[in-house]
């Protein structure tokens, strides 16, 4: 089973991006508590629909988000291979405020 819950702020703003197809998504980084002294910086991206919900959310706005772990590799120019992970965020929560929640509720009326 790959399910990955995660409680956070939202470290940037974030900024809606396509690939080459045309498929919207957004990449953020959300600082997780670890322990009172010690935060993780968690990369997580969101595709199109969830995407969208992410362009709501300002720097700083406590969020939990649910999804799975993803890993992938890349290659250095000196040749050495790297390993990162990403969550692949496929529900957000607000927590933090009542405007990210009023803007949530903004969006569902739009639809």
């Amino acid at each position: 089973m790959n399910h990955s819950a995660l409680l956070g702020r939202i470290t940037e703003v974030p900024e809606l991006k396509q690939t080459t197809s045309g498929v919207n998504f957004v990449k953020f980084t959300l600082a997780v508590r670890r322990t009172r002294d010690v935060a993780d910086f968690i990369d997580c991206v969101a595709w199109e629909e969830t995407a969208n919900r992410v362009l709501n959310l300002k720097k700083g706005e406590l969020i939990a988000v649910e999804g799975e772990l993803q890993t992938y590799y890349y290659e250095l120019q000196d040749g050495t291979r790297r390993k990162s992970y990403e969550v692949c965020v496929r529900r957000i929560y607000y927590t933090g405020s009542k405007t990210a929640a009023e803007r949530e509720n903004e969006q569902s009326e739009e639809v």
